[in-house]
């Protein structure tokens, strides 16, 4: 489903992404992990189109995205690469850390509001996609209420209904339980075991340990822009390979 190829970005002389390789394949979850500052992050939003980067390729089916390229954010795009990424976007959506909803819009209109004004559905028809996906995420009692009414769980699970709306094959999560009390963790956890059970590709930024290993099939570690290693969770997390992974892990599960 998407297939990065010796990613390579930077912000001037500072190097965020050294050729970086990583690949997820539907029906399956990888979570991304790594200290901070390593460019988690910024590997989510190039593949998502929000970032330009200097070199490599980053693959979505048919779908190509090189380096060079220019993306949200960067130079005016021309009408064939707008179109690009317009098509990468449909098909891989992602899942903000604060999750962004519209605080003057119901959760309703949060979830109908991208099928409406991008895909062009008709507002009944739009709205019954919400409802859907609202009910799906046990929160059809809160079609109404403001977002600001909702606990965090709540408002997590809004923002993956309002990225389900546009009917991608993908999605993208950056920290999804960083600002979750812990009782919270197992209500995301279980939409995203749900997720990869009908066949989604799931690529999970987390610092939270626990959570990836219960929710990924695969890990890959991301250090200093580079990836130090990639494997079956149980692997990774039990016997990591690389020294620096060992010293990450072993502060974080301590």
């Amino acid at each position: 489903m998407i297939e990065v190829l010796e990613l390579r970005k930077s912000y001037g002389e500072r190097h965020v992404l050294r050729r970086v390789n990583l690949r997820v394949d539907q029906g399956e979850a990888v979570a991304l992990i790594g200290p901070s500052g390593g460019g988690k992050s910024t590997l989510l939003r190039c593949i998502n189109g929000l970032e330009s980067f200097q070199g490599g390729e980053i693959r979505v089916q048919e779908f190509v995205l090189r380096g060079g390229a220019a993306a949200a954010g960067g130079p005016s795009p021309n009408r064939l690469q707008a179109d690009l990424l317009r098509q990468v976007r449909l098909r891989v959506g992602l899942v903000f850390q604060a999750f962004h909803l519209f605080p003057h819009l119901s959760i309703l209109d949060n979830v109908a509001l991208g099928p409406r004004e991008v895909l062009g559905l008709k507002g009944k028809e739009a709205e019954e996609r919400a409802r859907t996906l609202l009910h799906r995420m046990g929160l059809a009692d809160h079609a109404f209420d403001s977002p600001r009414s909702l606990s965090g769980g709540q408002q997590q699970r809004v923002a993956i209904a309002r990225a389900l709306a546009m009917e991608p094959r993908a999605l993208l999560f950056d920290e999804p339980t960083s600002s979750l009390d812990p009782e919270l963790v197992g209500e995301v956890l279980k939409v995203m075991a749900e997720l990869v059970a009908d066949g989604y590709a799931l690529l999970i930024v987390t610092h939270h340990m626990p959570f990836a290993q219960r929710v990924a099939q695969r890990v890959a570690v991301l250090d200093e822009g580079t990836i130090l290693e990639e494997g079956p969770s149980d692997s990774v997390f039990s016997c990591p390979r690389s020294e620096r992974t060992r010293q990450f892990l072993q502060g974080l599960l301590a």
